[in-house]
């Protein structure tokens, strides 16, 4: 190992010189063998049957549960079986999904290996168990990796917790409404390429309001802008924005108390395993939300915050939006491409 001559002690190396992807959410530098907590998915392969099925008694989060088939129980077992044959990591939460597995993670104790390591044992035992049930040694169960995130606060363990609880509630809301939670990488706005998810017929609504304030605005400017959003949110209009600073996020507020339609502009793009937080999904299940992220904002580098020329470009988007509106006289239930007049 290199060492730093000024005092001869071990210059500080990376955790994993040699990361790769994988299509995996893996942390570069991370170390995977130290105390942490983490959200764990595990996907089920193509050609595997169902882990479980949904059990729809109301639409509720209390009302939907699953119902294990006999590889799901294979997996139930084994999950809770897995902190007698790994005593450093715990089980915190989890639950089996039709088609993937959630699993709420804590390694107690450094590891000699990477947690990484534990779960594809896992993995590995439950299709061994699998194959030897139906009888057919070449059976697939999971998909090539896992999907980890790092739970960095307590409030964060809560509400991961809380996603995986209810998993089934929210697959269920999707499947029973799924014109509300359509994603899509491919529209086509202005010439310009956008993300979006959510209710994709906010577009047809006529009554667009933008919304942006600026720092200079007085209090009755901010105010005429208010009721200006209010009364197209009680008038079944929407309200489209960026929401950045904390007066924006004021009046979503009240726009969001009288049920009011907002399509929101965000800086970030959205991840292929991405999903909107409890309190935006409830608002997709009602039909009031269309979350947009210029596609082009994924080659940028990436910030909890925006940059005053992102800010910039959402509020120019969300002008756009509601001065030109979208031709949607040919524009068929499926399609994916919105040309601007």
């Amino acid at each position: 190992m290199k060492t730093d001559p000024a005092s001869q002690k071990p210059a500080s190396q990376p955790y994993k010189t040699d990361f790769r992807h994988h299509g995996n959410r893996r942390k570069r530098n991370h170390d995977y063998r130290a105390p942490w907590k983490y959200h764990i998915t595990i996907s089920k392969h193509p050609s595997a049957s169902d882990f479980s099925t949904l059990v729809i008694k109301e639409l509720t989060p209390a009302g939907v549960t699953v119902s294990l088939s006999p590889l799901g129980c294979i997996i139930e077992k084994e999950i809770k079986d897995f902190n007698t044959h790994h005593p450093k990591i715990a089980v915190l939460d989890h639950i089996v999904m039709p088609d993937h597995i959630h699993m709420l993670i804590q390694v107690r104790e450094r590891l000699s290996k990477p947690v990484g390591t534990a779960l594809g044992g896992l993995k590995t035992g439950i299709s061994q168990i699998w194959r030897e049930y139906i009888g057919n040694p070449d059976a697939r169960v999971f998909d090539t990796g896992f999907n980890d995130k790092i739970i960095y606060s307590f409030r964060l363990l809560k509400d991961v917790s809380q996603y995986i609880r209810q998993n089934p509630y929210r697959l269920a809301v999707r499947r029973c409404r799924p014109d509300f939670f359509r994603k899509t990488r491919d529209l086509e706005i202005a010439g310009r390429k956008i993300q979006a998810y959510g209710n994709l017929f906010l577009f047809r609504n006529p009554f667009k309001t933008p919304l942006i304030v600026h720092r200079a605005d007085s209090e009755q400017v901010f105010n005429d802008k208010k009721e200006a959003c209010l009364t197209t949110a009680i008038n079944g209009g929407v309200v489209v924005s960026a929401f950045i600073s904390p007066r924006e996020k004021e009046i979503l507020k009240e726009v969001e108390a009288i049920g009011g339609r907002v399509i929101k502009i965000h800086h970030q793009p959205f991840g292929d395993r991405d999903k909107p937080a409890l309190h935006d999904f409830e608002r997709c299940a009602a039909g009031q939300l269309l979350l947009l992220s210029p596609a082009d904002y994924a080659t940028q580098p990436s910030c909890e915050h925006p940059t005053r020329a992102q800010c910039l470009d959402m509020n120019a988007l969300a002008t756009t939006l509601c001065t030109q509106p979208p031709d949607t006289d040919n524009l068929p239930k499926n399609k994916s491409v919105i040309y601007l007049s």
